[in-house]
C-alpha cells in the first residue's frame, strides 16, 4: 500500500521572535512581513522552514500553488497548527481547527447530501477539509462552484472532472485533517509530530 508522510507542527505557543534563529530570505521576509497577526506570520514562517525541510527548491504554479520538480508535497495550517504532505502522486493537504462555523458557509459550500451529513462542529470541517484537500490537489484554487467539489465520502475513492482520487481524513486533538492523492490506489499515513527546533 502507497504511503504519505505527514509532519504536523504545533506553532500555537511560539511567538514570532522565538523564529528568531532562523534565516529567511528576502522574498520570504516580504510575504511575512505583509501579514498583520502574528498567528498568521508564524505560520507563513513555520510552511517555509517545513518546504526547506522536506522539499527543497519549489516554484509556484499559475494559480500559486507551490510545486516541485521532482516530488509532490502540500502545506496547510490553520490557527498556529502547520503541516505539510509528501506523496509520490499530486497531493492535495488541508487541516482545520475545530471550532463553531456560521450556517450560511454550510450553505454556501456544500450540496444536500453534504449538508444532510454534518450534525456537527467536526462534521462540517470534515467535509470542509475533504472539499479544500480535492481543490488543493487539483492545484487551481476555488475558482469552480464549491458544491458541485465531492467531499464524500471523506475516505475511499471519488471521481471528479473525468479523474479518481483517493482520499483519508483524520481528526488528531481538536484538528480535523484531509489529504487527497490523484489516483485510485489506497494510502496509509506516517504522521511525524515536529517541533520548531526539528525544523
Amino acid at each position: 500500500m502507497k504511503k504519505v508522510n505527514l509532519f504536523l507542527v504545533d506553532a500555537r505557543n511560539l511567538k514570532f521572535k522565538d523564529l528568531d534563529v532562523f534565516s529567511f530570505s528576502n522574498e520570504e521576509k516580504t510575504v511575512i512581513d505583509r501579514l498583520k497577526i502574528e498567528t498568521s506570520k508564524i505560520e507563513k514562517a513555520v510552511s517555509f522552514l517545513l518546504k526547506r525541510k522536506f522539499v527543497g527548491d519549489y516554484s509556484l504554479n499559475e494559480y500559486g500553488k507551490p510545486i516541485s520538480k521532482d516530488k509532490y508535497f502540500n502545506v496547510s495550517h490553520s490557527k498556529g497548527i502547520v503541516a505539510i504532505a509528501l506523496s509520490e502522486y499530486p497531493i492535495g493537504l488541508d487541516l482545520e481547527l475545530i471550532r463553531p462555523y456560521r450556517e450560511s458557509l454550510k450553505t454556501l459550500i456544500c450540496n444536500d447530501i453534504e449538508n444532510e451529513y454534518i450534525k456537527s462542529s467536526e462534521d462540517f470541517y470534515k467535509v470542509w477539509t475533504s472539499k479544500e484537500s480535492l481543490v488543493k490537489c487539483i492545484g487551481t484554487g476555488f475558482k469552480c462552484n464549491l458544491k458541485a467539489i465531492p467531499a464524500l465520502p471523506l475516505e475511499g475513492r471519488k471521481e471528479y472532472s473525468g479523474k479518481t482520487y483517493s482520499a483519508k481524513a483524520l481528526k488528531i486533538n481538536n484538528i480535523a485533517i484531509s489529504l487527497t492523492l490523484e489516483t485510485n490506489q489506497e494510502f496509509n499515513i506516517e504522521l511525524t509530530a515536529l517541533k520548531i527546533e526539528d525544523l
